[in-house]
């Protein structure tokens, strides 16, 4: 995989999966950017999500993020990684 370890996508993933289920709901993962809301909007973050959720499940899961690093610019998936505040 490019730019992304196991253990780098679980904190990833950790971080945004705040209920604990083994899923990112949409409220999760709009409470990731919390911080950036001013950046957000939820338009914008609608389709960051749907980024993720290929499936159109309602949920992201770990495969989703695999998927999407493998498939992004290595530099996006690095800097994921590298800072695990970052949250698109």
């Amino acid at each position: 995989m490019n730019g992304a370890t196991d253990e780098e996508i679980d904190i990833i993933f950790s971080n945004l999966d705040m209920a604990g289920t083994g899923h990112i709901e949409f409220s999760e993962f709009v409470a990731g950017g919390c911080d950036k809301s001013t950046l957000f909007t939820e338009d914008k973050l609608k389709i960051a999500f749907n980024t993720f959720d290929k499936s159109k499940k309602g949920f992201i899961n770990k495969q989703d993020i695999v998927d999407f690093l493998s498939k992004s610019d290595d530099r996006l998936g690095q800097k994921l990684c590298m800072d695990h505040s970052v949250v698109i």
